[in-house]
């Protein structure tokens, strides 16, 4: 029985065979398949691929393959996946010339954290992982070791945190920390103009909750001819917590902006003049009336007309603010009429 275990890799021997008054050799080299670099390796379940390469791992000899949970082929050679396997240990065997070696390795857990929002009036914290033990770091981190988190020394605005487990693995985490959520809506006028397009409501913070008699409005605009004209009530939010605040005011819609054209007669014979008169109401209370007529006839609440035919005659009238009015009145032209006259015999 030969153990070439009991020899150096390289080792060469001669082997003697007698039987029979006679004798036979045979020379033998012993080459061990071996992982030279036989220590357990360490990952993380988010590391990247693993190369298992002759340089990587002193293998001899360097032309064998791998076997086992997580080992994945390779162009041209193997490499292991820590994310394709559950934690804990798992053995790798390396084969070659009908020999094998293994490589034992170990696949840590990723820490896991949380994200997690703060108002800057609150007290420290210690931030919270599964796995204790290991070390913080990050803006706004007061102690590496006990995780404690200072909101007023981060600051407002998103901070990245991190956590070092104690076997090397490292997790991140965004923390939010909110400003003092001061509302002002000194810049919300006390008297919307009445108009179908929606207007911005100047509330800080932007992106506090507005209600509106009752309503939540979906973004800080509102449409006052949909409201109404009357008073409505205005209610709005920010912030959490410590930071929280609320804050509410009244404000009213205006009346709609009313025009008419005033007619004592809407005929007359051709050549004839008429007066056409426009009196508006309603309104911006300190907005000032501005009529505008079709037919060429330009701007001003009266204008005269002479119309060769029937016309119908168009009056706008804006303040500048609110939605703008219209009327029309339409002038019907008598046609001319002729008279013959006949004279006969006595």
């Amino acid at each position: 029985l030969y153990d070439p275990a009991l020899v150096p890799n390289g080792y060469r021997d001669t082997l003697r065979l007698s039987a029979n008054g006679c004798t036979d050799f045979r020379v033998l080299t012993v080459r061990r398949t071996e992982i030279q670099r036989n220590d357990t390796l360490g990952f993380c379940q988010g590391d990247t691929p693993f190369a298992l390469s002759p340089e990587a791992l002193g293998l001899r000899p360097p032309n064998g393959s791998w076997s086992g949970s997580g080992v994945v082929p390779t162009g041209g050679g193997f490499a292991f996946e820590p994310a394709a396997v559950p934690t804990g240990l798992h053995p790798l065997v390396y084969e070659a010339n009908g020999c094998t070696d293994t490589l034992w390795v170990r696949v840590h857990q990723e820490p896991l954290l949380t994200p997690a929002t703060f108002c800057i009036l609150d007290d420290p914290v210690i931030l919270q992982t599964d796995i204790p033990g290991g070390t913080w770091s990050g803006n706004g981190i007061v102690d590496a070791t006990t995780g404690h988190f200072d909101p007023q020394l981060a600051g407002p605005g998103t901070h990245s945190v991190l956590y070092h487990s104690p076997a090397g693995c490292t997790a991140r985490t965004e923390i939010l920390v909110q400003p003092n959520a001061m509302i002002n809506l000194d810049a919300v006028p006390d008297v919307f103009c009445y108009s179908s397009s929606p207007v911005p409501l100047p509330v800080h913070p932007p992106d506090a909750l507005l209600i509106l008699d009752g309503d939540t409005l979906a973004a800080p605009l509102f449409n006052p001819a949909a409201a109404g004209t009357g008073t409505h009530h205005l209610e709005v939010f920010a912030g959490q917590g410590a930071c929280a605040d609320s804050s509410s005011l009244s404000f009213r819609v205006g009346e709609p902006l009313e025009v008419s054209l005033n007619l004592e007669n809407d005929s007359l014979c051709l050549g004839e003049v008429r007066l056409l008169e426009a009196e508006a109401s309603g309104g911006s209370p300190g907005g000032e009336y501005t009529f505008q007529w079709n037919q060429g006839l330009g701007q001003g609440p009266s204008k005269r007309v002479q119309p060769g035919q029937t016309t119908a005659y168009i009056v706008t009238v804006e303040d500048g603010c609110s939605e703008p009015a219209r009327d029309t009145a339409r002038l019907f032209v008598h046609p001319p009429f002729f008279v013959t006259t006949s004279v006969g015999e006595a």
